[in-house]
């Protein structure tokens, strides 16, 4: 789709989705967006994750700012990507942004009333950093399981700059949310831990049949991706000379993210460890 065509979708903060995207989002647990910012709207975007990355708004190095690829013991120039969590706690200026109030328009029309911000992140992957790797996983394996409340999540992937194959794009497994349970065995990844004993990743035993249905997904500047919380993803290392830049923002239950609140959950380093890991055994 050119950059004409998707003008007609933006009308201020709404960008109308094609009954084809919302039946494909439900369908196969994701859908690509094309031309969701303009690029003058972009070059705003990008000049205050780059603020975030030059730790000037105010996210000090540690837990929420780091490489979660790897402990937070980990030395700036070691890094395989740079990770801030939840930029908009750290500095509320930032909050209610052009591409967030497209990305919950974008969430109403796929879910309707009754959802909310839950939490933001950055990533950066760093030029030259094939160990720059997401593990297949799924969002839930990391989230609370047992609230009885309804999960639905829109998780909305803004590429700030060109994202393929070679620079580490999402990639994701079609379908493999319509159980709505998890996909398979998950396992604690990498040995690297912080301070605190903290694992930084989970990974999902993905089969042979598995890996070669996955499917990449490639987007220019301004693109969305947008995927569910029970389908399998996950991104490659970053194979190239240009870094790969993505904002993240996702949309839950509004009754989901006051459960997660209640019991000391806000998708944060900070969080206390012990709740991090009853989430993850399925206690919580």
């Amino acid at each position: 789709m050119s950059w004409t065509a998707s003008q007609e979708r933006i009308d201020g903060s709404t960008y109308r989705l094609t009954e084809e995207e919302v039946e494909t989002f439900r369908s196969q647990g994701y859908v690509t967006l094309r031309g969701v910012l303009r690029p003058d709207e972009l070059v705003e975007i990008e000049r205050v994750f780059d603020e975030f990355n030059e730790q000037k708004r105010g996210v000090e190095f540690g837990r929420d700012f780091g490489d979660h690829s790897q402990g937070h013991g980990t030395k700036r120039p070691e890094y395989n990507m740079i990770n801030v969590n939840i930029p908009c706690t750290h500095d509320p200026r930032w909050a209610n942004n052009i591409f967030e109030r497209r990305a919950a328009s974008i969430t109403e029309q796929l879910y309707g009333a009754g959802m909310a911000k839950d939490y933001e992140q950055l990533l950066t992957k760093i030029p030259n950093r094939p160990n720059a790797v997401f593990p297949f996983h799924q969002d839930m394996a990391y989230w609370p399981k047992k609230s009885g409340l309804n999960t639905r999540t829109a998780t909305i992937s803004l590429a700030i700059n060109r994202a393929s194959e070679e620079n580490g794009c999402l990639q994701v497994l079609p379908g493999s949310h319509q159980s709505k349970a998890l996909y398979g065995a998950h396992e604690d990844f990498g040995s690297n831990t912080d301070e605190k004993g903290d694992v930084r990743a989970i990974v999902l035993n993905m089969t042979t049949e598995d890996e070669q249905k996955v499917i990449p997904l490639p987007v220019g500047p301004g693109d969305c991706t947008v995927h569910e919380e029970w389908i399998v993803h996950g991104s490659g290392g970053n194979a190239s000379d240009q870094y790969r830049k993505t904002y993240v923002v996702a949309f839950r239950d509004a009754r989901m993210i006051e459960y997660e609140r209640k019991h000391g959950f806000h998708h944060s380093y900070n969080d206390a460890p012990d709740v991090l890991q009853q989430i993850r055994r399925g206690a919580i």
